[in-house]
């Protein structure tokens, strides 16, 4: 922002370089915030997953996205089978899909 202050001060005897100068050292600060913005999301992301897999143990949950409207809706971990495989209906489509939770990460607590 620094060089958006310098042209300010020239006022009309700015060149057309300095005026691209001071746009290319904008872009950069942007692109920078678009960096960081990134790396911030990505955390969040982790995060979520992080709460996702602790709010699946303690109130014995999981949850699901319907393949056809993208909702996310959640499952009681005491209707799934012993073979990990059963059949959901969306609550919100009413789509029904087949899941396997044989790959997922459930865990149990006894608390």
């Amino acid at each position: 922002m620094d060089k958006i202050d310098v042209l300010k001060s020239l006022g009309e005897d700015a060149t057309f370089s300095d005026m691209i100068r001071a746009f290319e050292a904008v872009e950069e600060e942007i692109n920078v915030l678009k960096l960081t913005l990134n790396n911030i999301k990505e955390r969040l992301d982790a995060i979520d997953a992080d709460l996702s897999a602790l709010e699946n143990a303690v109130y014995g949950e999981i949850e699901v996205e319907c393949p056809e409207c993208h909702v996310p809706f959640t499952l009681s971990l005491e209707e799934i089978p012993e073979d990990n495989t059963m059949e959901v209906e969306c609550p919100n489509c009413h789509s029904v899909f087949t899941i396997d939770l044989g790959n997922w990460d459930i865990d149990s607590t006894d608390d």
